[in-house]
């Protein structure tokens, strides 16, 4: 008798302008996951990423961008926001996670 295995689910993360970041993508697998490095590697840039996809304004776009996005594809379903600087402000535009 053999088993067949679900596939593997795991999240997937697009950056582009957020924090320090430039552009990144990364796959999250389900379960705990943990971002370790040295000091000035973005790990707080990635986490802002994630929580701007969550809905949260307290997220810095890139110094020298006019614009960022964020994106995160979970179950098949693609979330997208974007950052955008107007009038010396950022302005978030784009559906969170529900």
């Amino acid at each position: 008798m053999s088993q067949t295995q679900a596939p593997e689910e795991h999240a997937e993360l697009s950056v582009e302008n957020v924090g320090g970041i430039d552009t990144t993508e990364i796959a999250l697998s389900l379960g705990v996951t943990s971002l370790t490095g040295r000091n000035a590697t973005n790990r707080t840039s990635l986490l802002q990423a994630l929580m701007a996809t969550l809905g949260s304004e307290h997220v810095s776009l890139k110094g020298d961008a006019d614009r960022g996005e964020v994106e995160l594809t979970l179950d098949g379903e693609t979330y997208t926001r974007t950052l955008e600087r107007r009038n010396g402000t950022v302005v978030f535009d784009g559906g969170p996670l529900p």
